[in-house]
């Protein structure tokens, strides 16, 4: 277990994207609201206390959504150059010399991009959104017909803070083939991993378009990508303000928004399951190939 912590601290240093690309995230949701140069509060007459505060329920819902996005982005990246980097500057070879296993070290990879990431953009979005929502409260106090200054309720962080650390421990499990798959592609890519990692699902899903009509590869990526949401959470817990579409239903934030956990239908579908074998497989196929190659 202290090797493994090892191994983490070392990915942790030696790519501090995952930790520096939340911190600009929060940046320049405040600058960008403060200046208008971004969140543009809207000022409508016609807007009651009732619908403002269903709105800043839905932005403090919604808060860490950019944080996600931009950890997706940064832990795509990280997963697909961090097997590969080591082999095309050599560095694998002076690893390997140490006494740790190639099990151990991709698996402390993998965790960095699934697990330590989002934990990291969950943490600094659960942080800097009393900052920020306070920063909105005193820089729009002038504007009544604004939702933003009403984003300031302490009883709402903690349970968009408890949502997110639940979505975060889903997205483990959920994307564990994703991740996985990028680390294969990372371990056995000749060259330019990106494109290894990309391509392939891009062009199976144009293939079988252009001849069948449909595709399965589509419908597959499609349902990795969100049909987590439906089943991890309890759409049918809604509320009448503002919301988002999931499977075509209008799904308005709850008051409470721990209503919306609910485990069991995720933990009943095949599609965790098989998902997750199937992430078990590719990580396999990661380990030989940092195990047998070297070369880039």
């Amino acid at each position: 277990m202290k090797t493994f912590f090892w191994l983490l601290r070392r990915e942790f240093w030696e790519h501090r994207a995952i930790l520096i690309a939340p911190l600009i995230t929060a940046v320049v949701i405040l600058l960008g609201a403060l200046t208008g140069s971004i969140i543009q509060p809207a000022q409508d007459p016609a807007n009651s206390p009732e619908k403002l505060a269903d709105v800043a329920l839905f932005l403090t819902t919604w808060f860490a959504l950019p944080f996600f996005i931009v950890n997706g982005f940064v832990a795509i990246f990280y997963l697909m150059d961090s097997l590969y980097g080591e082999r095309k500057d050599r560095s694998v070879l002076f690893w390997r010399s140490l006494p740790v296993s190639d099990t151990a070290t991709v698996s402390a990879k993998l965790t960095t991009g699934l697990v330590l990431a989002p934990c990291l953009a969950a943490l600094i979005a659960a942080i800097s959104m009393p900052l920020i929502t306070f920063a909105f409260k005193g820089h729009f106090a002038g504007q009544q017909f604004s939702a933003l200054p009403m984003m300031w309720n302490p009883p709402h962080f903690f349970e968009a803070a408890v949502l997110w650390l639940y979505a975060t421990a889903v997205g483990v499990f959920w994307f564990l083939p994703v991740g996985a798959w990028f680390l294969a592609v990372s371990a056995w890519a000749p060259k330019n991993p990106f494109l290894w990692g990309l391509v392939p699902p891009g062009a199976l899903y144009a293939v079988e378009k252009m001849l069948r009509g449909s595709s399965w590869v589509g419908e597959q990526i499609s349902s990795r990508l969100e049909g987590w949401l439906s089943l991890a959470f309890n759409t049918g817990v809604v509320g009448t303000g503002p919301g988002l579409k999931v499977e075509g239903k209008h799904v308005g934030v709850p008051v409470n928004m721990l209503d919306w956990i609910d485990p069991q239908p995720l933990l009943a579908s095949p599609q965790l399951w098989i998902g997750i074998a199937v992430g078990l497989l590719l990580l396999f196929l990661a380990i030989q190939g940092r195990r047998y190659r070297t070369d880039a």
